[in-house]
């Protein structure tokens, strides 16, 4: 039910008289609720804090949770922030995302926390993560932001995404499952394969930075040296296997890998230009190979017999 808490008082050298706790909690019906709170210190200043959760089951649920901190220190008075949030929701075609967010004014916002960890931890991440099944694979993008609380450093790569297709049979991309396939149709022996991998990150040293800075402006110093940085990239790996077992017994094979990527600069990069860079290669493999069984009995009660296979295998492969 919502109503107000019972707050907690207290006393300390540091902070004097306190009295922590003053909260409201409220319902939201069946599947959320929050709690507002203030936390009162007769000589450093205040805590106010917002807690937020819901829930509704094989659907979604999270958390959002914000605070601001009055610190009133020996010649002056600052005001600090700290916000997180944290989400998952399954969909209905299987596809799941995740957001796990964090961001705080500075590292002064955990110096009352109970947490010894969290008030020595130097490093906030935040994620983002999207996966939906795809001709039986996953494609996954993904987002993480990390912030050096320290060095006033920051990284971000955004997206990121990958997907992997196995080796499955070319004719799968024209027939459904429930067509009848020819039974010595010859292309029904080929087979494709796929990945693909692209990302963008960036490097963020100047610790003035904005928002153009974070997620697309690359700057130098006066000496070359980069201070903020982003680098972006896509690979495709395609693979074509024609693959046959001859009058029962002889294994072939000849497969092609495809191999291309493309980036946006090169190690010749003008910040002033924009350059545009592609690279590709490929590779030929042709292979024969049989098995040979055999089965020989020896004499003794402990072994009777010994089984061997002998898999004679021959290969070319030409990758210029």
């Amino acid at each position: 039910e919502s109503g107000f808490l019972v707050p907690s008082p207290g006393y300390n050298s540091v902070d004097g008289k306190m009295l922590r706790d003053i909260a409201y909690y409220q319902v939201w019906g069946k599947y959320a609720d929050s709690k507002l709170s203030l936390d009162y210190y007769e000589n450093t200043g205040w805590e106010l804090n917002l807690r937020n959760r819901y829930i509704k089951r094989y659907m979604l649920k999270g958390n959002i949770n914000a605070s601001l901190l009055k610190k009133i220190e020996p010649f002056r008075t600052k005001y600090e922030w700290d916000i997180s949030a944290k989400h998952h929701q399954d969909f209905s075609d299987d596809a799941i995302f995740d957001a796990n967010l964090h961001f705080i004014s500075s590292t002064s916002v955990w110096e009352n926390s109970e947490s010894i960890d969290e008030r020595e931890q130097e490093k906030i991440t935040s994620s983002i993560s999207y996966k939906k099944p795809l001709w039986g694979r996953t494609l996954s993008i993904t987002g993480t932001y990390t912030e050096n609380l320290i060095e006033k450093t920051k990284s971000l790569t955004l997206p990121s995404i990958s997907y992997s297709l196995a080796s499955k049979p070319i004719y799968e991309l024209f027939y459904d499952q429930n067509s009848k396939i020819p039974e010595y149709a010859w292309w029904k022996n080929f087979s494709y394969s796929y990945k693909l991998k692209a990302t963008h990150e960036a490097d963020i040293n100047d610790p003035n930075s904005n928002l153009s800075d974070l997620f697309y402006e690359t700057t130098q110093d006066s000496n070359g040296t980069y201070i903020n940085q982003h680098i972006a990239g896509v690979k495709h790996e395609l693979g074509l296997t024609y693959s046959k077992k001859y009058r029962g017994w002889l294994d072939f094979s000849q497969s092609f890998r495809y191999n291309e990527a493309w980036y946006d600069r090169d190690k010749n990069y003008d910040i002033n230009k924009d350059i545009f860079v592609r690279g590709s290669d490929y590779s030929l493999t042709t292979s024969l190979g049989f098995s040979l069984y055999g089965l020989g009995d020896l004499p003794g009660d402990y072994i009777r017999a010994i089984r061997h296979v002998i898999s004679p295998n021959i290969s070319f492969s030409f990758k210029p």
